[in-house]
């Protein structure tokens, strides 16, 4: 029988036991840093957004290009405004769920009537076409 032989370190532990615990750290690192990338690079997840869209039409459902389209935020007083595009479409992104909103078009002087998207309406895509009325005659 050839008897096993074991070295003891200066700190009196087996150089096994050192290896053992060196290989625990090393492991340790390595989990730390496969969990770290996730945690903290991590996208949020952004809340929910709104999003209100429509066409800009004349009496005849024709499209109108380059309408002014003003929506207001009821809760806060705030308004933005863009311009029809192509095809009469005009888009409002990000906007907030939990607010309600006011949405209306002015087209040479005339304006179409003033469509509203509430809160309580759970749908995330409000589709509101807004109709521009002929030019009444003087």
């Amino acid at each position: 029988m050839t008897p096993i032989r074991s070295r003891f370190s200066p700190s009196g532990l087996q150089e096994s036991d050192a290896l053992r615990g060196g290989f625990l750290v090393g492991v340790a690192c390595l989990v730390t840093l496969s969990i770290l990338p996730r945690s903290f690079g991590a996208k949020q997840k952004q809340p929910p957004t709104k999003t209100i869209q429509g066409k800009v039409l004349d009496a005849s459902s024709s499209p109108i290009v380059g309408a002014a389209v003003q929506l207001t935020d009821v809760t806060t007083g705030k308004t933005l405004a863009m311009y029809s595009e192509a095809g009469g479409r005009y888009v409002f992104t990000e906007l907030k769920p939990t607010d309600d909103y006011e949405v209306q078009a002015t087209f040479k002087g005339q304006q179409s009537q003033t469509r509203k998207a509430s809160s309580l309406d759970n749908d995330n895509l409000i589709v509101l076409d807004l109709t521009i009325p002929a030019p009444t005659s003087p």
